[in-house]
């Protein structure tokens, strides 16, 4: 039985009688936030081969299945995607350049097929990503110093 359990328990019941206790918004929200982390080269490496592998098998399939001009860079595109948007969810800060590399490709491929409203869009992902990663990665130097300390 620790502090923070008591501290849970107060909460829960002034919760019950009071609705406007500031204990109730720390119940309501998630309390111990994920903390930023960095891949290892080899996840990395990993995650890289996944992505080609898959976008191979994808390629092949939208070759087969769909008429499509570039399916491979299409795949590639696609399951990239994927691998990040799983980086995003355990905050892995290295997303935001496999973001960046990716959105690149998009606007690429959507400029070549005469999409430019298509192909600007991405360019602004392209810049929010930018802001992303130097926001994150200040945030983890802090996380890291702390660490260090």
């Amino acid at each position: 039985y620790t502090a923070r359990h008591a501290h849970r328990a107060r909460c829960a019941s002034r919760a019950q009688t009071r609705m406007s206790s500031p204990c109730v918004a720390r119940i309501a929200f998630f309390v111990h936030p994920v903390k930023l982390a960095e891949w290892h080269t080899t996840h990395h490496a990993r995650a890289i081969l996944l992505g080609f592998i898959l976008a191979g098998a994808l390629g092949k399939g939208f070759e087969l299945m769909f008429d499509s001009a570039m399916p491979y860079l299409d795949a590639f595109t696609t399951s990239f995607s994927l691998i990040a948007t799983f980086m995003v969810t355990r905050k892995i800060l290295s997303n935001w350049i496999y973001w960046i590399v990716i959105d690149a490709f998009n606007i690429y491929l959507y400029w070549s097929r005469g999409l430019e409203p298509t192909a600007g869009l991405y360019f602004l992902y392209t810049i929010l990503a930018i802001v992303g990663f130097f926001s994150w990665y200040k945030e983890w130097k802090v996380d890291r110093r702390f660490l260090h300390a």
